[in-house]
């Protein structure tokens, strides 16, 4: 699909060439009253290279947008397992900066590399052709394409991400009560001056560097020109004329292109934001005096929980009391507001609110999973008590077509199939009798895993080791 939209592209751009080039041979040589026959060549050349120009932008535009889609799929799923493997608590953050950023790479076909393939190969035809009229002044054009690039680079290196000063005027916005409270309004308000100060300079030196690259790429083109006029005549020329516009147009994408590479490797940005905070014992979870609220109402209070390798714990409490926070919060969807989470291991959680791809089952393994085994999914599915399904049945959307027992059994199937060292589920017996609930649970106790439960059901609770009893502070 890339090369259908780079291929297509290419194709447009040529039709767009003979189209200007024929319109421009036309206008010139009209005048000289040439053969009927050149003149009809002409116009069919204009009329079919502008219908191709047409088609081959549409074909293009199909083929990037199909492309960039097929990508942000493949990137989010990328992206996901690393979220899985990396970031085990505190990195709620991180995963949302991935995310958003996939929305960036998403766009690299159609901002990058077609502007940058079409630019780049008609500047080489374009001095291909010029070269055999006026020799090595032709090389100016790649020459200064090249510097165009190059300035469009350095000036990217220094700017500053305007993301940043508006993520620390949102942070003060929100904190706004305690800034009035402290009286610090006065101290930082020229923090943000001078931020501000250096994004609006930084702008200003992308819009001078475009300028001074637009410049160069003009004098390139009247230096050609003018070489270009002493040795033809006036059909050549305008055809030639034409030709050196295209390519300046053309050429005018590189710097924005040039700028979206540097937006888009953003592997060494977060590199130092996938460390996973690791426990200072043996203990594979340490949870120590947390506290946690929403909208000023305490869930969370001097909670505290240690858990150790293989335990198997349960933790339960009555509705509302803040079982699931908790759960996030060792996950790190959620920050304590006071306290500290420490993780030994690497995690794999279930939650009723997980969504369920459309398709199959087997899909859904495989899209979270890509190199699992047959024999693995089918192993996940039956100490989930769900070996009794077509794996490529259609579930629907967000598993629509199965029942809340079974969606919730597939949720848990899925956590079992990643090699996570600690295996959290919300609540996996909701919805079963009591005999596949049972079978359920003692199926992942046999597991060489630390385990952790959220439940309701006091018969669940009671064949784990330890109880932790989450109570309400609402």
């Amino acid at each position: 699909m890339v090369f259908a939209s780079v291929a297509a592209a290419l194709v447009a751009l040529a039709s767009t060439v003979v189209l200007l080039t024929a319109s421009a041979w036309l206008i010139t040589s009209a005048s000289f009253k040439p053969p009927l026959s050149e003149l009809a060549l002409g116009i069919t050349a204009v009329r079919a290279a502008g219908i191709g120009r047409a088609v081959f932008r549409y074909l293009e535009r199909l083929a990037t947008h199909a492309a960039a889609l097929a990508d942000l799929n493949r990137i989010r799923v990328k992206l996901y397992q690393a979220a899985l493997k990396n970031f085990s608590v505190n990195r709620a953050d991180a995963l949302h900066d991935l995310t958003v950023r996939a929305e960036l790479l998403k766009d690299f076909l159609p901002r990058v590399l077609v502007p940058l393939t079409t630019a780049v190969i008609l500047n080489v035809v374009t001095t291909a052709i010029v070269f055999r009229s006026i020799g090595a002044t032709a090389l100016i054009l790649p020459a200064t394409f090249l510097l165009t690039a190059i300035i469009a680079r350095v000036v990217k290196e220094k700017t500053i991400n305007d993301g940043d000063y508006r993520a620390a005027l949102l942070d003060l916005n929100d904190g706004r009560d305690e800034i009035a409270i402290a009286n610090s309004f006065e101290r930082i308000r020229p923090i943000l001056d001078r931020q501000a100060e250096r994004l609006s300079d930084n702008r200003n030196d992308i819009i001078n560097a475009d300028s001074v690259c637009a410049i160069l790429n003009a004098a390139a083109l009247c230096i050609v020109l003018n070489e270009l006029s002493a040795r033809l005549d006036l059909v050549e020329l305008a055809v030639h004329l034409f030709l050196l516009l295209i390519n300046l147009e053309t050429g005018a994408t590189v710097p924005t292109a040039v700028r979206l590479v540097d937006k888009m490797n953003f592997v060494n940005e977060i590199k130092n934001e996938t460390t996973t905070p690791t426990a200072t014992t043996d203990k594979m979870i340490e949870i120590d005096h947390i506290r946690f609220g929403y909208d000023g109402r305490l869930v969370l209070d001097d909670f505290s929980l240690d858990v150790l390798r293989a335990d198997r714990v349960a933790i339960v409490g009555e509705s509302g009391a803040g079982k699931t926070t908790l759960l996030y919060l060792i996950m790190g969807l959620l920050t304590p507001e006071a306290g500290s989470i420490k993780i030994g291991g690497s995690i794999a959680a279930a939650t009723n609110a997980d969504y369920i791809f459309s398709h199959s089952i087997r899909e859904n393994f495989l899209i979270l999973h890509p190199s699992i085994t047959e024999e693995k999914i089918v192993e996940c599915l039956r100490v989930a008590q769900l070996d009794d399904v077509d794996l490529d049945a259609d579930i629907g959307l967000d598993g629509a077509r199965l029942s809340g027992g079974q969606r919730c059994r597939l949720q848990t199937a899925l956590a079992l199939a990643s090699d996570a060292d600690i295996l959290i589920l919300d609540e996996p017996t909701a919805g079963l009798d009591r005999a596949t609930a049972d079978r359920l649970i003692s199926a992942l106790l046999k597991l060489p895993r630390t385990l952790i439960v959220i439940t309701h059901d006091p018969i669940v609770a009671a064949q784990f080791n330890s109880i932790s009893n989450v109570r309400n502070h609402g």
